[in-house]
């Protein structure tokens, strides 16, 4: 179907941008097909220089927070289950907790944010989730320190999902910027808490220095940034189909959520397996292998660092494919291990491709409809949620009954997955012109 916009929409400057023939019907405009006219105009919005405004900042200092409580429970949990006495079940079922809270609140956050409002609802989820991580230190039960997990990844997640919809809006088509740049603060933050809470252990403060440190963050944070403006959302087009939140989300945008989820089991199950897969099957020590997963965190910084710039030239759904073609190069040099240094590097080559792996995801999806931020925000984190909490069980359950060196080729299933979905993600923007 062919679309014809007015020449001020697609101004003359623009049109060595599209590699099409577009005749020019002076004063009436170009005709081109809408889809067409949409992807080049979004390419040549990109151009505009990204600037980082005040709350562009709070929201990377607030992702950064969030990354930092999540990741807390790894270091956290050894410590927890021995001042508790539990078994490995019992406190695998912590962040299990956490994952069952992020999967809820997707269901739930897009309309909490329609009643209180953006601010509030990023408040309350910031300060709400510093409440129940120290509800978490404090409680000596473990029935207790369960649903103050399940309330860190539900209220958290208010906090999550508004600060990706509202960045979006903030930066319009320089939204995957500024979703990869926050990633990469998220990557740092997550980064510091091994040595705070091993530093913490060592000293009278004990392990809780960990979660302390995310609470003080969140207090740090909300001090210096609680008068900051919050960007309005994208207004809906009414000609638009999948304008408001009262319309259902087109079908691409679900073939993108899939991909997500393909795409988040990827990244969990490489984070948390590696280090008994490099043990198991490589050969590793046991402290060699857990200090060896690290390599995967600074792979992904410098990944999100050159996805970052990468985005300001193409658009997500073009830099995608080539992000799980990374994975896919590095992985068979993970699997087949001959050596601890091909092994190594297969990791690292792994981590770089899952780097942007959600930015960029997230950012297609919001490109599909962008007037209903909040509600793909929350849906995109729903998927996430149910990828952390049923994939690396999954993977655990296959190598008991497999072993791990087979089960861990769940991964190459899982890539091939993300790309059929992402293929059809595609071709349904293109088919429907969003």
């Amino acid at each position: 179907m062919a679309h014809t916009l007015p020449a001020p929409f697609f101004p003359h400057k623009y049109k060595s941008i599209c590699p099409l023939t577009l005749v020019p019907f002076y004063p009436y405009g170009y005709t081109a097909p809408l889809s067409v006219c949409q992807e080049y105009l979004t390419r040549a919005a990109m151009t505009i220089a990204f600037r980082r405004t005040r709350f562009t900042w709070l929201a990377y200092f607030m992702l950064g927070y969030f990354a930092y409580i999540e990741a807390a429970f790894g270091p956290l949990i050894p410590f927890l289950r021995d001042e508790l006495n539990l078994n490995y079940t019992l406190s695998g079922m912590h962040f299990s907790a956490f994952a069952l809270g992020l999967v809820l609140s997707g269901f739930i956050t897009d309309r909490i944010a329609a009643i209180l409002g953006r601010p509030k609802t990023f408040w309350v989820g910031a300060l709400g989730m510093a409440l129940a991580s120290f509800l978490l230190l404090a409680f000596r039960h473990v029935a207790l320190t369960i649903s103050a997990s399940f309330l860190i990844g539900l209220i958290g997640s208010w906090l999550l999902v508004m600060i990706q919809s509202t960045l979006s809006d903030e930066h319009g088509a320089n939204r995957a910027v500024a979703l990869t740049e926050s990633n990469i603060m998220a990557s740092v933050a997550a980064g510091l808490v091994p040595a705070i809470t091993g530093w913490g252990a060592g000293t009278v403060i004990g392990w809780r220095a960990g979660l302390w440190a995310g609470i003080l963050m969140a207090l740090l944070i909300t001090v210096i940034y609680a008068r900051t403006p919050f960007p309005a959302p994208t207004p809906a087009d009414e000609d638009e189909p999948t304008a408001g939140n009262g319309k259902p989300l087109p079908l691409a945008f679900w073939a993108y959520w899939a991909s997500l989820i393909f795409n988040i089991a990827i990244e969990w199950c490489i984070i948390l397996w590696s280090a008994g897969f490099l043990e198991e099957v490589i050969g590793f020590e046991k402290e060699a292998a857990a200090a060896s997963v690290s390599i995967i965190f600074v792979a992904m910084v410098i990944g999100r660092t050159v996805g970052s710039r990468m985005t300001r030239r193409y658009l997500p759904s073009v830099i995608l494919p080539y992000a799980l073609g990374i994975v896919a190069l590095g992985f068979p040099l993970l699997w087949l291990g001959t050596s601890h240094i091909i092994a190594l590097v297969g990791l690292f080559i792994v981590g770089l491709g899952i780097a942007n792996f959600y930015p960029l995801t997230l950012a297609a999806a919001i490109n599909i409809a962008p007037q209903q931020a909040d509600r793909i925000s929350a849906r995109m984190t729903l998927g996430a949620g149910v990828a952390i909490l049923f994939a690396p069980q999954i993977l655990g359950t296959l190598a008991d009954a497999l072993g791990l060196h087979t089960a861990f080729m769940t991964v190459i299933v899982l890539v091939l997955a993300s790309a059929i979905t992402l293929w059809l993600g595609h071709r349904l923007r293109k088919r429907k012109g969003v």
